[in-house]
């Protein structure tokens, strides 16, 4: 059951044209402002965020994309599930193929970094997202996640950190077989390895 309903998630984002940003698509929660804690950073031993880290850094391979600011703030993110585009704060809803819509709610992000250990440790929460793939079914759920690295030396493009995932997803079905079916998990696959980031340029036009 797991297997067949990520694999029909994940097809629909593999498609041409699957979401684009829409404002005012149908959300489970208030759209836009939350008024909710957004990007937080923590600095142990240190006056300053390591200037090596700001800019945008994008993992190809799992969809990630992080844009930090000098400050350690993390503004805006490309998450892993469903590649959805996500403004710190900010509930982010945006319609699917197949009359589907989907809805994406932050939670506090926070950055940390520890100058006697040189680690930098960035924490993304997901409070909820719910997906309508169409045809009535759906995947909702929350998630957490870690990246866990050194920082980048000074004009390095690269960042490899240890990648920490804890998601939660719970499915329903179209044929009813499957209420709120919380799909299980097992110890140890949080442990998502070693994920390693590129730095790429702002894409024009953006702030």
């Amino acid at each position: 059951m797991k297997r067949t309903v990520l694999l029909a998630f994940a097809a629909c984002f593999l498609l041409a044209g699957c979401h684009r940003s829409v404002q005012n698509a149908a959300a489970p929660s208030s759209p836009g402002d939350d008024s909710q804690p957004t990007s937080r950073v923590i600095l142990i031993g240190a006056a300053k965020f390591p200037a090596s880290l700001a800019g945008v850094w994008e993992n190809e391979e799992h969809g990630w994309i992080l844009r930090i600011e000098k400050d350690g703030t993390v503004s805006k993110i490309r998450h892993t599930i469903g590649r959805a585009d996500i403004q710190a704060g900010r509930t982010a809803a945006f319609p699917l193929i197949n009359d589907g819509f989907a809805a994406v709610k932050p939670g506090p992000w926070y950055t940390q970094y520890d100058a006697a250990a040189n680690l930098v440790t960035i924490e993304i929460n997901i409070e909820e997202f719910v997906y309508h793939l169409g045809a009535g079914d759906v995947v909702r759920g929350s998630s957490r996640d870690l990246f866990i690295g050194q920082p980048p030396a000074k004009g390095q493009q690269t960042w490899t950190v240890q990648w920490i995932s804890f998601p939660e997803y719970i499915a329903s079905t179209s044929d009813q077989k499957y209420l709120d079916y919380k799909l299980p998990s097992h110890p140890g696959d949080e442990d998502q390895g070693e994920i390693t980031f590129k730095k790429v340029p702002l894409p024009a036009g953006k702030p």
